[in-house]
């Protein structure tokens, strides 16, 4: 009987423990959502995650800055060339946002004849990538100039000519090949057998 008496108040004090531990435990359960649910918010990055880089937005090119590079490629005597980096794409550049530029209309009329002279070079040199690249730009500068039309006829004559001599190549190496072949046929045969000797 003395269990009995005393059994119930110790089963009411395991049941207030056992309560007050699924409470701190529901707490901590709690607690441990709200942190994993941090991150997910976009402040912190999970360990070992590569935060997230945006690109800065790159500045807008004035027309100052333009007529500024084309004058220091003008100086370095790049007129026309390398390709995205010449006084000519600058200039042109620079009308595309004004179209009314005096300062890149005059001079782009300046710089016309010493690129049409770069030109009609690549040309001569059989350069006829670089020279159409060219040629192009001229087009962009003074549009159905007679000095484009000019330009343009001598690239599709260099082309012509070009394409002539290719197939003119090709024909003296196949040439060469069936001689080669024929020799070497030639060699490999055997000597024709002498016709014998009539009987006396």
């Amino acid at each position: 009987m003395p269990f009995e008496a005393h059994s119930a108040p110790v089963r009411n004090r395991f049941r207030v423990a056992a309560l007050s531990l699924t409470c701190v435990f529901a707490i901590a359960a709690c607690g441990g959502k709200e942190e994993a649910a941090a991150p997910a918010a976009g402040t912190q990055p999970a360990a070992g995650a590569s935060p997230q880089v945006v690109a800065p937005v790159a500045p807008e090119v004035t027309v100052s800055d333009l007529i500024s590079a084309a004058r220091r490629a003008e100086s370095a005597n790049q007129l026309v060339a390398p390709a995205g980096d010449n006084a000519i794409e600058y200039y042109l550049q620079v009308l595309a946002k004004e179209a009314n530029n005096v300062s890149a209309t005059q001079a782009l009329v300046d710089l016309f004849p010493l690129a049409a002279g770069n030109a009609e070079r690549e040309i001569a040199n059989r350069n006829l990538e670089e020279a159409a690249r060219v040629v192009a730009l001229l087009d962009q500068a003074s549009p159905g100039s007679y000095t484009v039309s000019t330009l343009k006829s001598k690239l599709n004559a260099a082309r012509t000519q070009m394409q002539r001599d290719e197939e003119r190549r090709l024909a003296q190496e196949e040439a060469a090949r069936q001689r080669e072949q024929a020799a070497a046929q030639a060699a490999a045969a055997p000597p024709p057998t002498p016709a014998p000797a009539p009987a006396q």
